[in-house]
């Protein structure tokens, strides 16, 4: 399509990739993360509390930059500056009224159910040198943590808005 289109439809092409780049990125990353957290798949090799804190904010500001991109390339009249503060607010109580408290009850039902503070405290440096995944038919089915919930509703209500933001875009433009 590219090779075909003139110049105003390259310029469309162009701004649409953006758009899917900024819908797709944080899901794609999302997704690694989770992987990254499964200890059947990664055994001793899973990420530390800290590297899912940093994780979690990388992705968190990846959606609101996304975010930002396919409104701003959606409907270049919005105030950027105010869509930033509005985005980045909301990204913040986010944080605050679900993630933080749903990261402390996950670590306390782990520790009253008899396990350590630390995730990785029993791993054993031998560990890390000798695993290996086992095969995929004997992998168990991921364990739906709180966390996880999360994180997947967060994914599926970005992923809505952005196409409800792209669905509007595309009758407004064959409208007028």
């Amino acid at each position: 399509m590219v090779l075909l289109a003139g110049s105003m439809l390259l310029g469309t092409l162009t701004q649409w990739v953006q758009v899917l780049a900024g819908i797709l990125l944080p899901s794609a990353i999302l997704f690694l993360v989770l992987l990254c957290n499964d200890k059947d798949i990664l055994g001793p090799w899973v990420n530390k509390t800290w590297q899912n804190v940093v994780d979690f904010t990388i992705i968190g500001v990846l959606i609101v930059l996304s975010m930002i991109l396919v409104v701003s390339t959606l409907f270049p009249t919005v105030n950027a500056v105010l869509l930033t503060d509005a985005l980045f607010a909301g990204a913040g109580v986010a944080v605050l009224v679900f993630a933080a408290p749903l990261l402390l009850r996950s670590r306390r039902r782990r520790i009253a159910a008899g396990g350590s503070p630390d995730r990785l405290a029993n791993i054993r440096p031998l560990d890390r040198k000798t695993w290996r995944m086992p095969p995929l038919d004997q992998l168990p089915r991921p364990v739906i943590s709180p966390l996880r919930t999360a994180g997947l509703l967060l994914l599926r209500g970005y992923l809505i808005a952005s196409v409800l933001l792209i669905t509007v875009k595309i009758f407004s433009s064959v409208i007028h």
